[in-house]
């Protein structure tokens, strides 16, 4: 049985497992969110047409199989995939090619993934800086910055 509560724009799903099917029905009931973050593993395929591919803010502490689906459909502003099983160093190399060349991803402006510690083979995170000019971090400056865009 799903809350019949109006108006909420923010949710989080703690404990257990979750049948994506309970998410799609969630999400179709309360459309307005502006966050949601689930904690447990989620069970099943999401459809094409999924409400939580357009919520703006998205954290998925356990994405697993569903990363990819996710990642090469995601409508919000912010994505955070952890313990992805699914992708893999060229899946996110092409995923980044595209948005940073403004073909895809347009509302994208954060993007946060990483691995399952099950997952058999790790990011190539020296591909991926090469691929894109990236230099490391000059400890001179702080990490994370906030902003606002205009």
């Amino acid at each position: 049985m799903l809350p019949s509560i109006q108006g909420i724009t923010n949710t989080q799903f703690d404990g257990g497992e979750v049948d994506v099917t309970f998410l799609e029905e969630y999400f179709k009931r309360n459309p307005n969110q502006k966050s949601a973050r689930t904690v447990q593993k989620i069970n099943g395929k999401l459809t094409e047409n999924s409400k939580l591919l357009e919520i703006p803010n998205l954290v998925l502490r356990n994405s697993g199989k569903l990363s990819m689906f996710i990642l090469e459909r995601f409508n919000g502003r912010n994505l955070h995939l952890y313990n992805t099983f699914d992708c893999y160093t060229y899946d996110i190399v092409g995923f980044l090619r595209e948005w940073v060349s403004g073909r895809g991803y347009l509302n994208l402006e954060s993007l946060y993934i990483s691995k399952s510690k099950e997952a058999f083979m790790d990011f190539d995170l020296t591909l991926i800086a090469n691929e894109f000019n990236l230099t490391p971090h000059n400890d001179h400056f702080p990490r994370f910055y906030d902003y606002e865009s205009v």
